[in-house]
């Protein structure tokens, strides 16, 4: 498996981990460092550099470890995500939100939630779950 397709899956697993603990403990609002990793590293699948790209896997990785001890949810980290259909306009997407993230900055809480569910959708089954993050008109305006 190349180092773009673990970076993806990832990826998937900081939006599971940071999903599960906006879900499970009341009133939780991730602070915008993750959101920051997970921009940076949706940017970084555009270049071809295997280590900025191992960087960011081990920087995800570790976010993930992080949310994990310090809220008390599961580390979602082994996930597999096929790249096909929806979930590759999820993670087209994601990508554009990412870069536009680069810029606007990552305060938006509801651009941040909607980052973080989105990859986490990336690990769903049904497509019709995925589809409903891939328009996000609303996210992008937020941006602009």
């Amino acid at each position: 498996m190349n180092t773009k397709q673990q970076l993806v899956n990832a990826l998937a697993g900081l939006g599971s981990t940071i999903t599960e603990a906006i879900d499970v403990i009341e009133g939780f609002v991730p602070c915008g460092h993750p959101a920051l990793t997970a921009s940076n590293a949706l940017v970084a699948l555009d270049a071809d550099d295997d280590a900025a790209l191992a960087q960011q896997l081990e920087t995800v990785e570790g976010f993930i470890d992080h949310v994990s001890e310090n809220r008390g949810v599961t580390a979602y980290h082994g996930i597999k995500v096929e790249l096909a259909g929806p979930k590759a306009d999820l993670l087209a997407a994601l990508r554009e939100v990412g870069a536009l993230m680069q810029t606007a900055g990552v305060k938006n809480t509801q651009v941040n939630e909607w980052v973080y569910r989105s990859l986490a959708a990336l690990n769903d089954s049904d497509d019709k779950a995925v589809e409903k993050f891939v328009e996000a008109p609303v996210i992008k305006a937020a941006l602009l």
